[in-house]
């Protein structure tokens, strides 16, 4: 369930089994909540990902409710909701001309090396009021 604004909406999504079968491929490399122009999913906890092989393609994963949609490097929806893994599945290979599990061993490694590193895997969402006193602070 999504909040828009007045309105709630109730979508079908992917189990977290599904959603589970996925992560091997990508790379979450933001979490935090949504910031929507549009503002029917504004503020919504997410976490964003892209493919270890393919990083143009990005999806936006919101955490509360397992909803996923396909983004575009700047953090824009664009697309249907993608439902179901087969529904992912498709839509990422008809982006991508690829499939989802062909991916080179040594791109796999390095991604294990820089989750191992960085610790990719928990990233922090940033504390909204924290952020405008950091911003702030730059700014002087």
């Amino acid at each position: 369930m999504i909040n828009g604004g007045s309105q709630t909406f109730n979508y079908i999504t992917m189990t977290k089994e599904e959603i589970k079968k996925l992560e091997p491929y990508f790379v979450c490399y933001s979490e935090g909540k949504y910031l929507d122009p549009h503002g029917w999913c504004h503020n919504e906890p997410c976490r964003r990902y892209f493919h270890k092989e393919h990083s143009d393609f990005h999806f936006v994963l919101f955490t509360d409710s397992d909803i996923i949609y396909q983004i575009d490097p700047d953090g824009e929806i664009y697309g249907a909701e993608l439902q179901t893994y087969d529904e992912f599945i498709v839509r990422f290979e008809s982006f991508t001309r690829e499939k989802i599990d062909n991916i080179d061993p040594k791109t796999i490694d390095v991604w294990d090396e820089a989750d191992k590193k960085f610790d990719l895997e928990s990233l922090i969402p940033r504390d909204d009021d924290d952020y405008e006193e950091e911003k702030h602070y730059a700014d002087e």
